[in-house]
């Protein structure tokens, strides 16, 4: 009978290296996310610009699908659902400005979002979209008991390359309050947005350039509330229900002109819980700050301190 004939100890050795190599990679694109805190050297813009946030490495985009999370069985829905009052919360840029950046207080460190994703997380919220409490509060259809929206404005890279990895940990969605004028190289790269649009996170329009809206002429306010809604809903699919006034800035003439252009409702920057007895173009929000940990946070949604760490900047 022949010999069987062994492989060479060099392809062996070969093959087992290229497996581990594989192994390594396939664990950095699933499960790592970086540095706990990537400093930043940009200034954060309010007026349309784009926007460097320093989070310059990007993730695949199958990374940014969420890992649903076991059933907990805590949903409610009926009027049930209809009597939830829902904490909006509002985001800006996370990580860490650099000295002299402007608006300091619109960051949040990695670290410390993770902290607070945590905090929430053990105590019993879960995050959901815009459209599923409107659903809810309209329809009665099911909400998780505790239910959380995590909304982030403006569109940052740093959405698709802390914000989603981290909140794919709890198989969590988001709502971007997106300025389209930000999506891009600059910005929120376009696929990067698809990307997680197709993970099950919200783009809301937050227009086209972040102006205030009380100083535009009519030809411009039309423009940036339906031209915004055009592009996202290129860009996505699906066409954005809210609307985000830019840095809480408007007036009865741009709530009746947000009506008109099709929004079912509308963010503020005001404080507060939000319930379906508010005016839906009205909703108010819980502004975060690196100062929040992951149980003071816990603390003011219980308490309903919503205003703390309101202050006049951001949106």
């Amino acid at each position: 009978m022949p010999r069987r004939r062994q492989p060479p100890i060099l392809f062996l050795a070969a093959t087992t290296l290229l497996v581990v190599v594989c192994a390594i990679a396939l664990g950095l694109l699933l499960g790592g996310d970086g540095d706990p805190d990537v400093t930043t050297t940009a200034v954060v813009a309010h007026a349309g610009a784009a926007v460097h946030d320093g989070h310059g490495s990007q993730p695949a985009a199958h990374a940014l699908e969420p890992t649903p999370g076991a059933p907990r069985g805590d949903v409610v829905e009926g009027p049930a659902a209809r009597r939830l009052a829902v904490p909006i919360l509002m985001y800006h840029v996370l990580g860490t400005p650099a000295a002299g950046a402007s608006l300091p207080e619109l960051w949040v460190s990695k670290a410390r979002f993770a902290e607070q994703l945590a905090g929430l997380h053990e105590a019993g919220y879960e995050a959901v979209t815009l459209h599923a409490v409107l659903h809810a509060w309209e329809h009665g259809s099911p909400l998780p008991k505790h239910p959380v929206v995590l909304s982030f404005d403006d569109g940052y890279l740093s959405h698709a390359t802390v914000a989603a990895p981290a909140m794919r940990k709890y198989g969590w969605p988001g709502v971007v309050n997106v300025t389209t004028h930000n999506l891009g190289p600059d910005g929120l790269p376009r696929h990067l947005a698809q990307a997680m649009a197709k993970a099950g996170w919200e783009f809301d329009s937050h227009t086209l350039t972040h102006p205030d809206l009380r100083e535009v002429s009519d030809a411009q306010l039309k423009d940036e509330l339906r031209g915004s809604r055009r592009e996202i809903r290129a860009l996505t699919g699906t066409t954005p229900e809210f609307f985000c006034y830019p840095a809480g800035k408007y007036d009865e003439h741009v709530e009746a002109a947000v009506k008109a252009a099709g929004y079912a409702g509308a963010t503020t920057v005001e404080p507060g819980i939000a319930r379906r007895s508010d005016d839906p173009f009205q909703l108010p929000r819980v502004r975060i700050t690196n100062a929040d940990t992951g149980s003071t946070l816990v603390a003011r949604l219980r308490s309903g301190a919503a205003s703390a760490g309101n202050g006049p900047a951001g949106g």
